[in-house]
């Protein structure tokens, strides 16, 4: 179960702690001058035993008074700035993380990915990718061109080396992006181009074992509909 803290953004806690801090300082206020009263309160008492209670030093007290009520509706500016500051460093060094929230670097923290089998399907973006080129962040940086409704099935004929496509192996995927960045992390494993192509079926649910095929070749295919695949661009 995640903490109630995760309802507040970071920013809504360093509001939060800011408020604290103000609250803070007309805390401490409030007591140095009520300290401060309490003293003045027993000079005067003093002052009072040892002489005539007369009208200039009732003038005196009241003026006193007021100086003091001045002082608790305007606390120091500097001991003000001091403890929101402390305040908003504590904030900002403790923040909470929570699952789906963003976090600086504009990352997602703590993303609950659901279960393949829970998943009905996940975007494909056809037929606007259908021709578009994609070049992999990962692994041996592999271009790919990519082919809506169209896939290359096991055992059909290929070009190149191998005289039919085989399936090196189906994984999870839960775009067209992440199956060809395992393509190209493939390749850079073994040195060589062992993954020629994929083909990407965004039906989750249906393939739970595994929705994106690495192939070890590729070749003229056929029409699949609900389907993508992309080929490596020869260096």
């Amino acid at each position: 179960m995640h903490s109630s803290n995760c309802s507040l953004s970071n920013a809504a806690i360093l509001n939060t702690a800011s408020e604290a801090a103000k609250l803070t300082v007309t805390q401490t206020a409030t007591q140095v001058v009520t300290q401060t009263a309490t003293e003045t309160t027993t000079r005067t008492t003093t002052q009072t035993v040892t002489r005539d209670l007369t009208h200039q030093s009732v003038l005196i007290s009241t003026q006193i008074s007021t100086q003091i009520s001045t002082q608790i509706i305007q606390p120091s500016a500097i001991q003000q700035s001091a403890i929101q500051s402390s305040a908003a460093q504590s904030a900002a060094s403790n923040p909470v993380v929570c699952p789906g929230q963003f976090n600086a670097t504009g990352a997602i923290n703590n993303l609950d990915v659901p279960a393949p089998i829970t998943v009905h399907d996940v975007l494909l973006d056809c037929p606007n990718l259908d021709g578009k080129s994609y070049t992999a962040f990962s692994g041996s940086r592999d271009t790919f061109t990519q082919l809506c409704n169209h896939t290359w099935l096991e055992g059909s004929p290929a070009t190149g080396y191998h005289a039919t496509v085989k399936d090196i192996v189906a994984i999870i995927s839960y775009t067209m992006d992440d199956c060809m960045e395992a393509c190209s992390s493939m390749n850079q494993n073994a040195g060589a181009t062992a993954c020629a192509g994929v083909t990407f079926k965004p039906t989750m649910s249906e393939f739970p074992g595994g929705n994106c095929w690495l192939k070890n070749s590729t070749g003229p295919g056929k029409v699949d509909w609900f389907v993508a695949s992309a080929k490596i661009v020869p260096a």
